[in-house]
């Protein structure tokens, strides 16, 4: 979800751009209400676990639109940043959809740019797809929001009741990240890898598809669970996988979802396994917080 996001935000900022001045029909298109102001909405985490990382990708967009003159064509482009956090947990649904809303009823907006984790975005691309705005993720992966193949039930069409898509990324979906993930992992020399998730949207989605990666590439899946972000300990998943005779374990999820609480705790009981994570956690809130002894053997 996260990998490279920030150097690619200048591409999503500039995709937009581009649709507002070619016109036409669909989402992006400069509205043809005699405005002469277009506005595009960015919505990300601007507190919590990704607060940093956000930043920098707010600053990369300014930095974009500065780049083109703040201009595209004849319109002036105004740029909005809006906070999908309620507070310090990070993202948060009510905050998502007020954001998404806020966008879908300015009839000068022509781009959306966000969310940052797939399940925000789940919220918003309805609203956005409802009022014709192209939405641009630079860090959403979860394949269900674009494709049919490895997605759940009624993806990707529930997201879109407009029938048309609105919605792209600038980042690879989860079947790439696996397929590599599970790559990495026999190369470290992996033979039975339990596979955990934090039960939220981007979490399910990497694991289910770091299990079929895993299935057609020959890595024995020791089990499979989920954790409890809001758990007080981690005794019972832990005890799962050490009991799994597993020597590898991959996590599904994010920082937020008490992750760094997870890895010392998994260090703790299988010091030997090498503890893998997906993009959700590849940021320094995680690694920093991280107890030295743990952190050679995490995220590898």
């Amino acid at each position: 979800m996260r990998i490279g996001a920030v150097a690619r935000v200048g591409v999503t900022a500039a995709l937009i751009l581009g649709a507002a001045a070619c016109g036409g029909d669909g989402g992006g298109s400069a509205p043809d209400n005699g405005a002469t102001t277009l506005t595009i909405y960015s919505s990300l985490p601007l507190r919590g676990p990704s607060a940093a990382q956000s930043e920098s990708i707010v600053n990369a967009e300014k930095l974009a639109l500065q780049a083109a003159g703040g201009r595209v064509g004849k319109f002036l482009v105004k740029y909005v940043s809006l906070d999908d956090s309620s507070g310090p947990a990070g993202w948060e649904p009510k905050a998502v959809s007020a954001a998404a809303r806020r966008a879908a009823q300015d009839l000068t907006a022509i781009g959306y740019l966000g969310d940052l984790d797939s399940g925000a975005s789940a919220i918003s691309i309805p609203v956005t797809n409802e009022a014709g705005i192209l939405q641009i993720s630079p860090s959403n992966t979860a394949v269900g929001l674009t494709r049919t193949e490895g997605a759940g039930k009624g993806e990707p069409e529930k997201y879109y009741p407009s029938g048309k898509r609105t919605f792209g990324r600038v980042m690879p979906a989860d079947q790439v990240q696996a397929a590599a993930q599970i790559i990495f992992q026999q190369d470290e020399d992996c033979s039975a890898t339990f596979l955990l998730d934090d039960g939220q949207f981007d979490g399910v989605s990497i694991a289910d598809q770091v299990a079929v990666a895993a299935a057609q590439r020959g890595l024995k899946i020791a089990g499979e669970g989920s954790i409890d972000p809001q758990a007080a300990d981690n005794r019972t998943v832990v005890q799962e996988v050490v009991d799994s005779r597993a020597d590898c374990v991959f996590f599904g999820g994010s920082t937020q979802s008490s992750a760094v609480r997870l890895f010392t705790d998994l260090h703790a009981a299988l010091p030997q396994a090498a503890l893998f994570g997906s993009d959700g956690v590849a940021e320094t809130a995680f690694t920093r917080a991280l107890e030295p002894a743990a952190a050679p053997r995490a995220g590898r």
